[in-house]
This record gives structure tokens, C-alpha cells and sequence, in this order.
């Protein structure tokens, strides 16, 4: 026990985690966790997304949901949100997704709109 909360730690430590970028820059946890599924074995060969639209759950009913404020948790509670600058939000972003202020820009960022402030209630 001792050892596998020693590698935890290790792993979670500042430049630590492992980089989970492919070949596209994309990093599937967006940089929040090293802790992610594995594929490539015969527990998972490849990964869900893809063999779920191979057909590998076919028949079989799936509960897909998402949370939009999900960030907000983190965000909104530490106060983070309101003194996030624009550059900010597409450094931030440019971590793990290589067009940043794209993905931004197609919500908003950089227009008219400036980051969308949450104000704690």
C-alpha cells in the first residue's frame, strides 16, 4: 500500500504526470489527471469511444450524459472564474488541445464577449 501511494504521489507532484498528448496534441484529460483507462491489452484493446462506434455495444443501451458547469466547481468556489483573462483561458486550454483560441473563439472568446465571469451566490 505503501508503494502504490508513493507512485501516486510521485505521479500527481508538479511535472510529474505523464504526457498523454497523441499525435494531435490532444490530451484526454485535459490535464487534470493522470489517472485515465488503458488500452492496447485484451482487457481493452482500443479505446471505448472508438469500439463503441465499431459496434461493440451494439444491442446493449448506453447512458451517455456530459455536465456543462462541471468546471465550475473548481472555478467558480476558488474564485479562479472572475480573474481569468482571455490569454489566460487559451493558455490554459493550449495545454492539452492544440488550437486553443479556435475551440475559444468558437465559443466566444476574443469577440465581443470576454470570459464568462460566474459569480459566487
Amino acid at each position: 500500500m505503501r508503494e502504490l501511494l508513493a507512485a501516486q504521489a510521485a505521479v500527481m507532484a508538479p511535472g510529474g504526470a505523464p504526457d498523454l498528448r497523441d499525435e494531435h496534441g490532444h490530451d484526454p484529460s485535459f490535464g487534470l489527471s493522470a489517472f485515465l483507462p488503458v488500452h492496447g491489452d485484451d482487457v481493452l484493446p482500443v479505446p471505448p469511444g472508438e469500439a463503441v462506434a465499431a459496434g461493440s455495444a451494439a444491442g446493449i443501451d448506453v447512458l451517455v450524459s456530459t455536465c456543462r458547469e462541471e468546471m465550475a466547481l473548481y472555478l467558480v468556489a476558488s474564485g479562479v472564474v472572475d480573474s481569468t483573462t482571455d490569454e489566460q483561458a487559451v493558455a490554459a486550454l493550449g495545454a492539452s488541445h492544440p488550437d486553443a483560441s479556435g475551440v475559444l473563439a468558437a465559443y466566444g472568446l476574443g469577440g465581443a464577449r470576454r470570459a464568462r465571469r460566474c459569480r459566487r451566490r
